[in-house]
């Protein structure tokens, strides 16, 4: 028998067999893992999916994003420099 579970940042897939349990942990788009859980993804970056990935960072070079969290790659942007 399986439970599915979504709490709060974190999707949480419960598998009962017999007396062995076990749980997996998926962050939910715009978060990637962090120890025990899952951490908004930092400005620069960005991840569309409901996975165990990293956020993918913009290009580093020219590229960030106006916030945390966000969800694609169109969320990011040319920096502007002023000299």
């Amino acid at each position: 028998m399986g439970i599915v579970l979504l709490e709060g940042l974190f999707h949480w897939i419960i598998i009962h067999k017999l007396t062995i349990s076990f749980v997996i942990l998926e962050c939910v788009p715009g978060y990637e893992p962090s120890g025990s859980g899952c951490s908004i993804c930092p400005v620069g970056s960005y991840k569309g999916t409901l996975s165990n990935d990293n956020c993918t960072l913009c290009d580093p070079v020219s590229e960030t994003t106006d916030g945390t969290g966000k969800l694609s790659d169109s969320d990011c942007s040319k920096c502007i420099f002023w000299y």
